[in-house]
């Protein structure tokens, strides 16, 4: 949560304070010198990069599906949104909100025409991460309370360093690119819980991409739009008296807090479907259960209220079937028990029926707390905090699992092993167009057929 520093306590330094220290030059310079320095770790965080990559492809390749082909509006625009259509992509905390999508996109759309080998894409990718990160620090948690969805505000600049990255810009280059992109940054949050959502990311992803254009062409800012007093930031929100948080000046790079989702929902309501698993795993049948009270944090608790979701992408805002289902035996790591089948179950009604939602200041981030009393009037209480980045080694057969069960239905099995030993062997010096190809599978969905989610909106509370 973004914090007045005047009215806290403590006496913690505010972002301005900690920015005219870090950016003299700047916010569009200070994000690009970012970009530069984690750059500077590019072999030691490779790992990182080709798990981010994996885990993309798995969610772009099952979402293409659920929409409409466009091929006006170009690959990082339709790539960015299949990544996010499905809310399976994975979530950056420091944005907060999903990196990947937008970024990968971008990265590979400029590798599509330029034919850079794969050790540019994951600069691309490993630099655009950086600058989501670094910007989300600075005014993420302020924006999302005003309404504005920082995976699409924030990811028009990150996608526009990964595409100028991988054309090759220098530090003023990519100052300039961020300072551009700027001017095209939008997305609301109230578009959660329809197709909006990942149409705001596909925009995001497209805007970056024609801002690192416009410099190759030789456009130049001379003036930060972005981070300037008037400027874009400043419209969008109040960011500057917010408490600094401590990773904004913590060393490079920050790819690393990338968490990988294992439930095809809104990141929100993850802690609360795992207390339901444990729940399930201790002997609570779905049966016996008569009362449950799920309880979040401020951040969250307004954004995943839905009731009684007709489409999956009202159901992945719906903190209250997630745990139905969990309980249920039926958790949504699977995309199709999201189906509006499955969300008619009448038993998956009356578990749904039987959520009341409460909120706990205590409970930071994602954490949640799962109460559930028995016909026999005996309770279980689980709590758990917000899922947590993990070490490279353990990330990799969960990755596996997931981009198997994803890819194996659209490419096949072959196709699907070849585009994973892509991803994860093929040496940087390999040019990147044979996962660009596994990619544009030609069982594309033909243009103007009608998507299969709802344009249902759901309301937010924030905007």
């Amino acid at each position: 949560m973004c914090e007045n520093a005047a009215t806290t306590e403590r006496a913690a330094p505010r972002i301005a304070d900690v920015v005219a220290a870090l950016a003299p030059e700047g916010i569009s310079r200070w994000l690009a010198g970012c970009a530069v320095d984690a750059l500077n770790h590019r072999d030691s965080y490779e790992p990182h990069c080709r798990q981010v990559l994996l885990d993309w492809c798995g969610v772009v390749l099952a979402g293409r599906s659920e929409l409409p082909s466009a091929p006006g509006l170009g690959t990082a625009f339709r790539d960015a949104a299949a990544a996010h259509v499905l809310d399976y992509d994975d979530v950056n905390n420091d944005l907060p909100g999903h990196a990947s999508a937008t970024v990968v996109a971008a990265a590979l759309a400029v590798a599509r025409s330029t034919g850079a080998p794969l050790s540019v894409v994951w600069e691309g990718v490993l630099a655009g991460t950086e600058v989501a990160s670094r910007a989300g620090l600075l005014c993420g948690a302020a924006q999302y309370e005003r309404g504005w969805h920082p995976t699409a505000t924030i990811g028009a600049l990150a996608s526009s360093v990964a595409a100028g990255v991988v054309y090759g810009f220098d530090e003023d280059d990519l100052a300039s690119v961020i300072a551009l992109a700027s001017l095209q940054s939008s997305g609301a949050l109230v578009t959660f819980g329809s197709i909006g959502k990942s149409w705001q990311t596909g925009c995001a992803a497209r805007d970056g991409v024609h801002a690192a254009e416009a410099v190759v062409a030789g456009y130049r800012a001379d003036v930060d739009y972005l981070g300037r007093d008037g400027g874009v930031l400043d419209l969008m929100a109040d960011w500057r008296r917010c408490e600094a948080p401590p990773g904004l000046s913590a060393p490079a790079p920050r790819i690393g807090q990338t968490v990988y989702k294992q439930y095809a929902t809104c990141f929100a309501t993850h802690a609360a479907a795992r207390c339901a698993e444990e729940l399930v795993s201790s002997g609570i049948r779905a049966d016996d259960v008569e009362t449950i009270t799920v309880t979040l944090g401020p951040q969250f608790s307004r954004i995943v209220t839905h009731r009684a979701p007709s489409t999956s992408l009202q159901a992945k805002f719906s903190v209250s079937t997630v745990v139905a289902m969990s309980l249920a035996g039926r958790a949504p790591r699977a995309v199709e028990n999201l189906s509006p089948e499955r969300l008619a179950d009448p038993a998956l009604r009356r578990l749904e029926r039987a959520v009341a939602l409460d909120e706990d200041p205590s409970l930071h981030g994602a954490a949640a707390r799962v109460s559930v009393r028995l016909a026999g009037e005996e309770t279980f209480v689980a709590q758990r905090e917000e899922p947590a980045p993990m070490p490279v080694a353990e990330a990799w057969p969960v990755l596996r699992e997931k981009f198997s069960a994803l890819v194996v239905p659209v490419l096949g099995p072959s196709g699907a092993e070849e585009l994973a030993r892509v991803v994860e062997t093929a040496p940087g010096a390999e040019d990147a167009k044979r996962v660009t190809e596994l990619l544009d599978d030609p069982r594309e969905p033909q243009s103007g057929r009608s998507p299969k989610f709802s344009s249902t909106h759901i309301p937010t509370g924030k905007a």
